[in-house]
């Protein structure tokens, strides 16, 4: 902290406030004190200042990104989150499953092949991506996409939205 304000005052720079130094990443332990005896979120805004100044493990970062997301809804115990999660894996895998009803093999092939070309500009350099163009998570990413894309024609009808369409899908 000392040295983070020394820098500030040599370089004259002041945001009316200390810059506090960074904690380490919050830990599986640390995580769990955020969670009451049910298993539910009970300080979400302390958790996000925390992970704010510290970052996550990269083990606990599908479990805590989900909450940041708000891919939960709020009060859920730990046995209702995964019952959720189970139930959002059926609708995903049904709605995957009326491809052929929602849309012609026509329409499916042209959706298909604008998704492959964005998915393919994803960043090939970060270790999830990279590989050849058939790997399974490039593959995930395809089926995603052209599901949401599927049952979002109103959102994909113009030119340029399928970058948007793998943000919002990722949020959801």
């Amino acid at each position: 902290g000392r040295t983070i304000s020394r820098v500030q005052q040599a370089l004259s720079w002041s945001y009316g406030e200390d810059v506090k130094p960074f904690k380490p990443p919050l830990t599986d332990s640390e995580f769990h004190s955020y969670l009451n005896h049910l298993g539910q979120l009970s300080r979400p805004e302390d958790l996000r200042l925390r992970i704010y100044h510290g970052g996550v493990e990269p083990s606990l970062r599908k479990v805590v990104w989900r909450y940041l997301l708000n891919v939960y809804p709020d009060g859920l115990t730990g046995q209702q989150r995964m019952d959720y999660m189970k139930r959002k894996t059926r609708e995903y895998d049904r709605l995957k499953g009326e491809w052929n009803q929602r849309a012609t093999p026509e329409d499916l092939e042209f959706i298909r092949g604008n998704v492959l070309k964005d998915v393919l500009r994803t960043d090939r350099a970060h270790a999830y991506y990279a590989g050849s163009e058939d790997s399974p998570h490039l593959t995930s990413l395809t089926d995603l996409l052209t599901t949401y894309a599927i049952t979002h024609p109103q959102v994909c009808a113009g030119k340029g939205v399928w970058s948007r369409i793998v943000y919002v899908s990722l949020l959801k």
